[in-house]
């Protein structure tokens, strides 16, 4: 509910934007450059609703789902700096959508959007120093996607999870480890969460819980009586160089043998970020 930082694309939109999902830092690679890409999210268009029409028969859309949003990440916005003629209009992400059911019962959503823009030649399209710019040749594209694969649990039984590991190396090369005891019950319960980032030199000690969801990834076997993932946010002191601040804390652990993963952010990413992100995204398909 709180207004968004000001960035160009909230400089440049007539309405009022709200905060999407946050994405974590990662590396854009092309053939001949790779860009650095902090500050993701995505912010969905007030003014232009996501639109379909699903049969409720099968959960499939008859047609593909249309949904609009801005994409907002710091290459985004250099390419708003070097190219004034970009369009400022939403992206159109369209693609099929499908609203079921897994094997536990548990409603699932997958959306896989894509949109092909045309870059026009003499265009100016920026430099992985997001200062300077090159200009765009004949054929050139752009191609940004946006997938969802979202599980909603259903009701929550009394568990305990707990794990942890050492020096686990994060998508974009980082050193962390991390320890958690986290119950589904916080109030006669205590939860634990300690995180550190080896690379960046800096520490995490979770003081307090504020929310948190167990559920079964699509991998996780029938039989089993544990939960593979949690997710959950808290508030705790980030420690670095003799500092020490009060942050808030995001954190989604999968102990799928399948698919496991593990993702950490720091005051919404911007104090520490890391994911475990497969690296063939193949394996991410919604």
């Amino acid at each position: 509910m709180a207004s968004l930082p000001a960035s160009p694309i909230t400089q440049v939109f007539p309405g009022r934007l709200s905060a999407g999902p946050q994405g974590f830092n990662e590396t854009l690679r092309f053939p001949l450059r790779s860009y650095p890409l902090d500050d993701l999210s995505i912010l969905d268009d007030p003014f232009d609703i996501s639109v379909g029409a699903i049969d409720l028969r099968t959960g499939r859309c008859l047609t593909e789902l249309l949904h609009r949003a801005f994409i907002s990440q710091d290459m985004i916005f250099a390419l708003l700096r070097v190219e004034p003629r970009t369009p400022k209009d939403s992206f159109f992400f369209r693609g099929p959508a499908l609203l079921t059911r897994d094997a536990r019962d548990q409603n699932v959503f997958r959306f896989q959007g894509i949109v092909h823009i045309p870059y026009p030649p003499g265009f100016q399209f920026p430099h992985p120093d997001f200062t300077t710019a090159f200009t765009a040749g004949p054929g050139s594209a752009l191609d940004p996607f946006l997938w969802f694969h979202a599980i909603q649990a259903g009701e929550l039984r009394a568990a305990i999870k707990e794990g942890g590991a050492n020096h686990v190396r994060s998508s974009t090369g980082d050193d962390f480890s991390y320890r958690y005891v986290v119950p589904s019950d916080p109030e006669h319960n205590n939860a634990v969460f300690e995180y550190e980032n080896h690379t960046q030199q800096g520490k995490f000690r979770m003081h307090s819980l504020a929310w948190i969801d167990f559920s079964n990834s699509e991998a996780s076997p029938l039989d089993g009586e544990e939960y593979d993932t949690v997710s959950f946010t808290g508030f705790g002191v980030w420690s670095k160089d003799g500092t020490h601040t009060l942050q808030q804390v995001s954190v989604q652990i999968s102990t799928s043998e399948e698919k496991p993963y593990v993702g950490i952010q720091v005051a919404s990413g911007d104090v520490s970020n890391v994911n475990t992100k497969p690296q063939d995204e193949r394996v991410a398909l919604p």
